[in-house]
């Protein structure tokens, strides 16, 4: 998982939030959302502003050890989700990312 950029991950996420509408890469790890809605560039990896409400919504706890630079994240299922990076916000990020691909293969 780790392999993939910021911004890849921002758009793998926007893909799995937003599974209807058009994205696609901006600058500077944005990613651009077009829906019927809106119109809207997101950075999940750099802006705790756009990370933050996913998590709350798709998690039930998150945490970061930044001693050993481990996120853990538990699902609405009560199933846990780790990533290790050094950087919290990519690290988290990278658990939604797990979270969301693991909903994904529900359906």
């Amino acid at each position: 998982m780790s392999e993939l950029t910021p911004q890849e991950m921002n758009l793998r996420i926007a893909e799995l939030v937003y599974p209807d509408a058009d994205t696609f890469a901006l600058a500077e790890n944005y990613i651009q959302v077009t829906t019927d809605e809106f119109i809207e560039p997101f950075n999940y990896c750099e802006n705790w502003s756009d990370l933050m409400p996913l998590l709350v919504e798709y998690c039930d706890k998150f945490e970061f050890d930044r001693n050993r630079g481990i996120a853990k994240m538990r699902d609405n299922n009560g199933y846990w989700h780790y990533a290790k990076n050094k950087d919290p916000q990519i690290a988290l990020a990278e658990c939604l990312l797990k979270v969301l691909e693991s909903k994904a293969d529900d359906i």
